[in-house]
């Protein structure tokens, strides 16, 4: 008599595609000189994995962080079932606003101010004159009982 034998072959396949992920990309925020840094916003990453299901492993920052001024890198990780990681990687450039455009703009009010000083001290020099010329006027023509501008001088 013959024995029969059978077995049941099963096919795992082995996940080696780490997931896909995709984001918006590097950012940069100018701010004020001196402000010393600010929050910045950004969508978190699109994940997708060919098992349909992965894990945030860690960030090293969430939207809406502090960030000093400079370029600070954002790292995010993610792994699925299989154990494949994905990490994406993007710069957060906090600019504090261009030194040269503020001096710039300091130039052109300290130069107004100075137009504006000059024109008003013009204007208040000429009527200090005037002034001083009818002043004169009127006192020759109570002094000499006549006309002042007609020679009676």
């Amino acid at each position: 008599m013959k024995q029969r034998v059978s077995f049941s072959l099963f096919y795992f396949p082995v996940d080696r595609t780490p997931p896909a992920v995709s984001g918006d990309g590097d950012q940069t925020v100018t701010i004020p000189l001196g402000s010393g840094g600010t929050s910045v916003t950004w969508n978190e990453p699109r994940v997708t994995d060919n098992s349909g299901r992965f894990t945030l492993v860690s960030r090293s920052h969430s939207p809406g962080s502090q960030f000093p001024p400079g370029t600070t890198t954002v790292t995010y990780v993610y792994s699925d079932p299989s154990g494949n990681i994905a990490i994406y990687e993007f710069d957060v450039t906090v600019d504090e606003g261009n030194l040269f455009i503020y001096l710039f703009i300091l130039f052109i009010y300290f130069f107004l101010f100075i137009y504006l000083f000059i024109y008003y001290l013009f204007i208040f020099i000429h009527l200090f004159i005037f002034q001083h010329k009818s002043t004169n006027i009127q006192k020759r023509q109570r002094r000499d009982g006549g006309d002042a501008t007609k020679g009676n001088v």
